[in-house]
Order: C-alpha cells, then sequence, then structure tokens
C-alpha cells in the first residue's frame, strides 16, 4: 500500500501525540475505557506483526501513551441465604455482638 507522496503509510512522521490524541478524541465521542484499550491493542498487535515481518522497522507509536484506566468495580448484593449465613457466622463468632 503506497501513500500520499509515494511513501508507505508505516514508514510516514506522524507526531508525537497524534495518538494521544486518538485516545482522547475516543473518549470524547464516548467510547467506554475497554473500547479504547481494545483499539489500542488491536493496532499494537498489527503493528507488532509488521514489524516482526519486516514490513516496518520502528517501536510501536502507541507505546507510552497514557490510556484510561478500567473501573472493575460492580455491586453485588448478598441473597436472602447469603445474608442469614453471614449473620449466623458473626453471631457464632461474636455473640456479644
Amino acid at each position: 500500500m503506497v501513500g500520499p507522496g509515494g511513501r508507505s503509510p508505516a514508514t510516514q512522521k506522524y507526531p508525537p501525540d497524534a495518538h494521544a490524541k486518538g485516545a482522547t478524541c475516543l473518549a470524547g465521542a464516548g467510547r467506554s475505557p475497554r473500547s479504547i484499550q481494545s483499539v489500542f491493542a488491536t493496532f499494537r498487535a498489527i503493528w507488532n506483526h509488521a514489524r516482526n515481518t519486516g514490513f516496518v522497522q520502528v517501536q510501536c507509536p502507541t507505546k507510552g501513551v497514557a490510556l484510561p484506566k478500567v473501573n472493575n468495580e460492580r455491586k453485588r448484593y448478598l441473597t436472602r441465604a447469603e445474608a442469614d449465613a453471614l449473620l449466623t457466622e458473626l453471631t457464632e463468632r461474636s455473640p456479644h455482638a
């Protein structure tokens, strides 16, 4: 594939912050942190394959881009049986409470 000016897109010079701006753009478009990480992981995999096959010789340009953190917190409520088992265990361990 040949890009503008007859050069391969993989050998063109990109601004140092181009990929960081891409992550910001994805976040601004309402994409979740996990989706942004997935996009960058896919890009890295493709780039690494291209480097391993000799298509490019430089390190992946996304290296060092700060990606958003994924919030894995989830709310979980005890079932009635779990709550009863917890209360029973608590009264056995601490009868004066």
